[in-house]
């Protein structure tokens, strides 16, 4: 009775650990009775995850923790023999090798999922070029990190979400970013740009350039507007899973009805209609679209999109512009900056921004990355 019930407790833990996993899946549907078995569903869970979040993070302390006590009833186990007190060792045995094993496989995944520079991140070699500098976040809505700065408008939206404290900046009706000259080393923004006019998104580049220091990294991550273009022109949108359930079926588009033109205007122009589909709202407009794809080239067709779609505080989150590598590239280029390079996700140069829990991951699958240097 004691062996089984020390091989009972420490097997909770891998059970936890890959329900704690699943929960952080953004398209997981399946119900905890379905999480059993561990080296069955482990892959299948993890595969299904969009983005590594805070639970995953979690996730791989609960394995660490287990596979300690594993060691412990191992040295239980270890003891127990000695003394006499088990007879059935040789099966204790097996069964903590197994436990051992299964972890060890759940270790190799999350470490795959992570990546492997984010496996081995640790926090404090991350910031310790940085002790003493300020880092900003701008748009970091619900982000939170104590060693940095966020810089955000006030926003019903947000409001809800944001875990600490930020400083207020609006950057269509600021004209400068409230800090010092050369008073920056490190700024960021992620999926912001996107629900900013190109004119406000220039000026903001120029005020990021005015606020590094030399040496100082800017890293840009938003929707990569090339990516739906491309899917227009193939005629194909079979990749996109998850767009077309939060996009279209959960709002009721009969399954298989949204064409390639819709996830175009869904990912750069979501204000255009309260609706997901243009046609069901503005007939003549979805027409119009359809026409202009075919007669302007790539760049002018976007602009021509964008540009029936405004700003509004109140609907803050939908998208109303669009960039690529190349337009967001070149806009920094003429903010001042005489290095910037295409990035992937958690490839900056900045160490504390390799760190995927916190940077890159919204929606990387769909997103560009461009980093910029001051020199």
């Amino acid at each position: 009775m004691v062996e089984s019930a020390r091989v009972s407790k420490v097997s909770v833990n891998p059970f936890k650990v890959l329900k704690d996993i699943d929960r952080a899946s953004q398209d997981a549907r399946r119900s905890a009775d379905e999480v059993q078995a561990l080296n069955n569903d482990a892959r299948k869970a993890i595969a299904e995850a969009r983005s590594l979040t805070e639970t995953a993070r979690r996730a791989a302390d609960e394995a660490r923790q287990a596979a300690e006590e594993v060691r412990k009833l191992r040295d239980e186990v270890h003891n127990a023999e000695k003394s006499k007190q088990i007879a059935d060792t040789p099966a204790d045995k097996s069964k903590i090798e197994t436990l051992e094993k299964n972890i060890t496989t759940l270790r190799k995944t999350i470490d795959q999922f992570r990546g492997l520079n984010r496996s081995a991140f640790r926090e404090d070699a991350a910031y310790r070029s940085y002790a003493g500098k300020k880092l900003i976040n701008i748009g970091a809505g619900h982000f939170y990190h104590q060693k940095w700065t966020n810089l955000d408008v006030s926003s019903e939206h947000y409001e809800s979400h944001r875990k600490g404290a930020y400083v207020e900046y609006n950057i269509i009706s600021d004209e400068r970013i409230p800090l010092d000259d050369a008073s920056v080393a490190v700024a960021y923004t992620s999926h912001t740009i996107e629900h900013i006019k190109n004119e406000y998104v220039y000026r903001m580049f120029r005020e990021v350039y005015r606020c590094l220091e030399p040496g100082g990294i800017f890293r840009i991550t938003c929707p990569n507007a090339d990516l739906f273009y491309t899917a227009v022109l193939l005629d194909n949108t079979d990749r996109f899973f998850h767009r077309t359930l939060a996009w279209f079926d959960r709002h009721g588009v009969p399954h298989g009805t949204a064409e390639p033109l819709d996830y175009l205007k869904m990912a750069v122009a979501t204000g255009l209609t309260d609706r997901p589909l243009v046609r069901d709202e503005n007939r003549a407009l979805w027409e119009q679209m359809k026409a202009k794809f075919t007669e302007l080239p790539k760049e002018a067709f976007l602009d021509w999109l964008c540009g029936h779609v405004d700003f509004s505080i109140k609907n803050i989150a939908r998208h109303i512009n669009w960039w690529t590598i190349d337009k967001v590239s070149a806009a920094l280029q003429d903010a001042g900056f005489n290095l910037v390079r295409s990035s992937v996700y958690g490839g900056s140069l900045a160490a504390p921004m390799c760190d995927t829990t916190k940077f890159d991951n919204t929606m990387p699958d769909e997103s560009l990355y461009v980093e910029a240097y001051k020199f």
